[in-house]
């Protein structure tokens, strides 16, 4: 896990160069903006469904369902059950308490607080460095080619990087029980 002091002091050994903290939280708070387009913060939210076809709004930062469970945690995710609007909404055709399990999008980080942990998944701290660096460059090359290349070689890595480690993360919170699995007997 990376404080907000330990990212400042690798992305400094790499570029070679002091950065200010104000640029610095910017460059983490996008880090952790397009890290949550693959893998968001895990959240959760509770709805008391007292009328069918009710709409109830989702929270503001929410971003992929994970699933729905009723009660304690009987699985209810089959799509007929419940959906989603365009709007942003819940709609459920039973009544009932149900949990919504989902990703949101993660806090901002207080560049005033060195101690400061980046609320994204801790797999993906090492590629928030990865992505200031690439910034970094992209920011500061005034036109040189090569520092330029840098830059995008480092905003490279980190979305392959970053891509890999959702779709593993994602095995361990997806709801397998519906899936059919065959194999090759």
């Amino acid at each position: 896990m990376l404080t907000f002091i330990k990212i400042k002091k690798r992305v400094e050994g790499i570029i070679k160069v002091v950065i200010d903290p104000e640029s610095l939280e910017q460059y983490v708070d996008e880090a952790q903006k397009e890290i949550a387009v693959f893998f968001g913060v895990p959240d959760e939210f509770e709805v008391e469904v007292d009328k069918v076809g009710k709409e109830y709004s989702l929270p503001d930062d929410y971003i992929e369902l994970i699933k729905v469970v009723e009660g304690e945690e009987e699985p209810y995710n089959r799509i007929r059950d419940f959906r989603i609007t365009p709007s942003r909404q819940i709609k459920f055709t039973s009544v009932g308490k149900f949990k919504v399990q989902y990703l949101r999008a993660p806090k901002t980080i207080d560049s005033g607080d060195i101690n400061a942990v980046p609320e994204i998944h801790s797999v993906f701290h090492p590629n928030i460095v990865g992505y200031c660096v690439g910034r970094y460059w992209e920011d500061h090359s005034e036109g040189v080619q090569e520092e330029l290349g840098v830059g995008q070689l480092y905003m490279q890595k980190f979305y392959g990087n970053i891509k890999a480690k959702a779709i593993t993360l994602r095995k361990g919170y997806c709801d397998t029980d519906d899936v059919p699995i065959k194999g090759w007997w």
